[in-house]
């Protein structure tokens, strides 16, 4: 772990300790995703039986893959150090009214002291996310490594797989 998330997580201090540089390294990964066709891939994904969609899922599988990078321990650890960095935000394909007010005003008549932090809630982005079938995820992860290895980045030979009925 980071030295200042370290400092902020022993004094048990989250907000605002969240490193500026990250969005400008993560630009790069970003692009990676964007050339390789893993973002394209991950697009093409929706959740069986959801009528409306008003995140779609791509952002919530890329928003899932930054608390996985950027080590962040819990889903209630996300609003403070991830769904309040604009730039991070902005990457993943929200806007600035978005990240400010967030997708919906669903509970804004019952919220008198604690403002709407980040387009979404922990509880949103966790429940869409567990709510991927296996085969999809399996397509997903499939189709990543076939990119990856068409790109030079994985080479070898598969010789077998196991799957889990």
């Amino acid at each position: 772990m980071r030295g200042w998330r370290r400092r902020c997580t022993r004094a048990n201090r989250w907000t605002g300790c969240t490193n500026e540089r990250e969005a400008g390294l993560l630009d790069e990964f970003f692009h990676f995703l964007e050339i390789t066709g893993v973002r394209g891939l991950l697009g093409t994904r929706h959740l069986p039986g959801q009528e409306r969609v008003l995140i779609p899922l791509v952002q919530m599988v890329l928003l899932y893959l930054l608390k996985i990078l950027l080590g962040i321990p819990s889903m209630h650890a996300l609003p403070p150090l991830l769904f309040n960095n604009q730039a991070l935000l902005l990457l993943v394909g929200f806007n600035a009214q978005q990240v400010a007010e967030g997708c919906t005003r669903r509970g804004d008549d019952r919220r008198r002291h604690k403002r709407k932090q980040g387009p979404l809630t922990p509880q949103c982005l966790a429940q869409n996310i567990s709510a991927l079938p296996a085969a999809q995820m399996e397509t997903v992860f499939t189709g990543v490594v076939r990119r990856l290895v068409a790109w030079g980045f994985l080479w070898g030979e598969l010789t077998g797989v196991a799957r889990e009925q």
